[in-house]
């Protein structure tokens, strides 16, 4: 979820009885300044709506990361190897093929027992990031793409209809339990998809 989807829910809340059905939590975060010029709107502890959860930004690293991962276990009641199962998550992607902050060529992409990690991405600034692991996301009852702009069209075709290469590519690791992953996508990087319908809709299947 971004920052303007966060304050967007800010402004309008949910009834009380709404408000009660309804969790919220972090997919992944970076510690960067306010000003940092890589700055995204994943760093949600600026906003209001996430206050409760910003006292993870005052730790760092795998304590930050095993701090979040306790959290979890307790909000879930999770037992041994158990994983939590999110109703919905939603995920963007960057030209480079990263999703939430498994980024390529990063520790986090090998990553497969644990809830959340630290994960150092060199690439951004040499920041250190605190995810959710790609295990995680594809248990969620729904998963979601909400993708734009003609920069992320080449990987996005690349991700979809290419060879398997997740090491470069951290989106292909994205496969729900349900086998089916929702992509919203604007016309400029859908542009080199095979065609949709007339109302813009399209299926595109994909072997494991």
């Amino acid at each position: 979820m971004t920052t303007a989807t966060a304050n967007l829910i800010a402004r309008e809340p949910l009834p009380d009885h709404e408000q009660k059905k309804l969790a919220l939590g972090y997919l992944h975060d970076a510690w960067i300044e306010a000003t940092h010029d890589g700055i995204d709107g994943d760093c949600l502890a600026q906003t209001a709506l996430f206050l409760a959860l910003a006292e993870l930004t005052t730790t760092y690293g795998e304590e930050a990361a095993a701090r979040y991962e306790s959290e979890l276990r307790n909000s879930f009641r999770l037992e041994g190897a158990e994983s939590p199962r999110f109703d919905l998550i939603a995920l963007g992607m960057g030209p480079d093929g990263h999703c939430a902050s498994l980024f390529p060529h990063t520790a986090a992409i090998h990553e497969m027992s644990r809830l959340a990690i630290a994960n150092h991405v060199p690439q951004q600034k040499e920041s250190w990031r605190i995810t959710l692991t790609w295990p995680v996301i594809n248990h969620a009852g729904s998963v979601f793409f909400l993708i734009a702009g003609a920069d992320k069209a080449a990987v996005l075709n690349e991700v979809l209809t290419g060879p398997r290469d997740p090491e470069r590519l951290p989106s292909q690791l994205i496969w729900p339990a349900s086998g089916i992953l929702t992509l919203i996508l604007d016309k400029a990087a859908a542009a080199l998809l095979p065609a949709t319908n007339g109302e813009g809709c399209g299926f595109l299947e994909r072997e494991r």
